[in-house]
């Protein structure tokens, strides 16, 4: 049997995906310390003065390449707390999803029966 690794992509696409937010994060953490996740898209933006140009630049750039549209969350966040349970519902849809792909694969590796 020729195994099936489509259901395996869905999943490296999302992780190839949010490796640029995450790469993005990590700019703006490691020069100034700091990341608000109640906004966490205007964080480039407001460390503009904080960071070198050249890593704002790329940060801007990991931004531009990133950016969809997530869901009203954004729109009406105005709190801490809201910001967590956005993380966390966000989470775990990921987790679901990649759990379900994973046990499809797995099935059908050892053949649908």
């Amino acid at each position: 049997m020729i195994a099936n690794y489509s259901f395996y992509t869905l999943p490296a696409l999302v992780i190839v995906t949010y490796y640029l937010y995450y790469y993005k994060g990590y700019l703006v953490v490691k020069q100034t310390g700091k990341w608000n996740n109640i906004n966490p898209r205007d964080n480039v933006n407001k460390a503009k003065g904080q960071i070198n140009q050249e890593v704002w630049r790329k940060a801007k750039c990991c931004e531009a390449a990133h950016q969809n549209v997530y869901n009203s969350i954004y729109i009406n966040n105005e709190s801490a707390g809201v910001a967590g349970l956005r993380t966390f519902f966000w989470t775990t849809s990921m987790g679901i999803s990649f759990a379900l792909y994973i046990l499809v694969a797995k099935k059908a590796k050892k053949g649908l029966h």
